[in-house]
């Protein structure tokens, strides 16, 4: 929700300052993807650039620099869910790999005693 939160006000702020998107990554020195990036929400703007885009956006640098805090803490908490969701994902892979392994080396056992011998 504070992502959101963020690009709604980085959106606000952008047409109220009659500013296109091009025109604020300029003032603020990224691509104007990045602009985008930030008003869907997809991207938080770096701590450091809330000086400047405070300023380009001709609102209170406080009052942005908490809400890329908060949206940059709401990132990392996101970060850390599908870090572990990665995690189990990539256990059950390997679970299921050493139980393939397993069947594997069951049935080449299996093969080896049922195959008949060969004699030179």
């Amino acid at each position: 929700m504070n992502r959101q939160a963020l690009s709604v006000f980085i959106t606000e702020a952008r047409v109220k300052a009659q500013l296109s998107r091009k025109e604020l990554a300029a003032a603020v020195g990224v691509d104007p993807s990045q602009v985008t990036r930030w008003e869907k929400g997809t991207s938080v703007p770096k701590i450091r650039r809330a000086g400047s885009l405070a300023a380009a956006l001709h609102v209170d640098k406080g009052e942005l620099q908490q809400l890329i805090g908060e949206a940059t803490e709401e990132e990392a908490a996101d970060a850390k869910r599908d870090a572990a969701f990665l995690r189990s994902q990539l256990d059950l892979l390997y679970r299921r790999y050493e139980q393939a392994v397993l069947s594997m080396e069951e049935l080449a056992q299996r093969f080896e005693r049922s195959a008949p011998k060969v004699v030179d």
